[in-house]
């Protein structure tokens, strides 16, 4: 078997199947791990982290992200068995919750962006703070993994659309909200959790009745940036004002008439953090990927090929997004209300439902 293929989590050893059995009632885990014990210092973290021999990754990036990763982890770090599982939108914190309330965690290494929910876990002093060799890498970005919480990538919205059938690139969010030659060509994201609501939060205040305005050309609803991006290169839709450069990418490598532009009034970044909490079953090989995650290649493997950016400002990265931070919304994540995602859900089912 590859290595690729040990990253898939479909295909567990013992260890996996023993850990992630889910109990009948309620869905919650019914085996319970006692948490290893991390080590002090971090050469001892390494040697402890060899004896566990195991690490899983929940993550919300695409399994081949995923697998990118872990195999040049796995490269560095041979000892440890390192495997994935991707849980999209409001799934990982589901999952992990149900987890943490059986007493049976089973994810070591968490990435995601649902900072509403790890923000307060954060301020309980919930997760381990990054000691490793990469941490220096990291000075003057103290904000973006004191707590715990580590934006090891970060990716601004763009507006994608397919070659064949917008002749003119679009310039900003509103340059074909009118066309009526694009009705029932156009692509929107499922309100799948906060991040996706807080975008359409974010073009509503920027452009006041956008989505009436869209509406009347009758867009078509997708689960997540997966398929929708599938249906962009098809030509089942023409365009689309939430895209990620992430799943464009490697359609596009591979030929498919599909390309993005940034638009010109601004975006805002999905801000995908990195943690580790202290009840892991696997403590001291959580650490090793989270730092692995933060040094210079780790960042490259995350960010290459126009994935995202890097906040480390002490390393360069090549293939990277290259962005002004300062050109990129700030998202006060602590100010949204706990109803928030479901007034967009509403609302988005009845602008494109009705």
């Amino acid at each position: 078997m590859s290595r690729s293929s040990e990253t898939k989590i479909n295909r567990f050893d013992s260890w996996s199947r023993r850990s992630i059995l889910l109990g009948a009632a309620g869905g919650l885990l019914s085996t319970a791990i006692r948490p290893a014990r991390a080590a002090a210092d971090w050469d001892s973290i390494v040697k402890a982290a060899n004896t566990e021999g195991q690490v899983l990754l929940y993550s919300t990036k695409a399994d081949a992200d995923n697998a990118a990763l872990l195999d040049a982890f796995m490269k560095k770090y041979p000892g440890i068995k390192a495997k994935s599982l991707r849980l999209v939108g409001g799934a990982m914190v589901t999952r992990v919750d149900q987890e943490l309330q059986a007493g049976s965690l089973v994810a070591d290494v968490i990435l995601h962006a649902e900072h509403q929910w790890a923000i307060p876990k954060a301020k309980e002093g919930r997760f381990i703070i990054p000691v490793g060799p990469s941490v220096p890498l990291w000075k003057g970005a103290e904000k973006y993994y004191a707590d715990g919480r580590v934006q090891v990538t970060a990716e601004p919205w763009i507006i994608g659309y397919n070659t064949k059938i917008v002749k003119t690139p679009p310039a900003d969010w509103d340059s074909l909200s009118s066309d009526e030659q694009f009705k029932g060509r156009i692509g929107l994201n499922e309100v799948t959790g906060l991040t996706v609501a807080i975008w359409f939060d974010f073009i509503e205040k920027k452009l006041p009745g956008y989505f009436e305005k869209l509406a009347k050309l009758k867009p078509q609803m997708y689960p997540n940036s997966a398929p929708l991006t599938a249906g962009l290169s098809s030509g089942e839709i023409a365009w689309a004002p939430y895209s990620l450069a992430s799943t464009i990418e490697p359609l596009k490598a591979k030929g498919a008439p599909i390309n993005y532009v940034f638009p010109k009034s601004g975006t805002w970044s999905i801000e995908r953090s990195a943690m580790i909490f202290k009840e892991v079953p696997h403590p001291n090989a959580a650490q090793v990927l989270l730092d692995f995650m933060m040094s210079q290649e780790g960042q490259q493997v995350l960010n290459t090929n126009l994935a995202g950016y890097t906040v480390a400002p002490n390393m360069k990265l090549t293939g990277a997004i290259d962005v002004d931070l300062n050109k990129i919304a700030n998202i006060d994540y602590t100010s949204f209300d706990p109803n928030f995602t479901r007034m967009w859900q509403n609302k988005v089912d009845q602008l494109f439902r009705q």
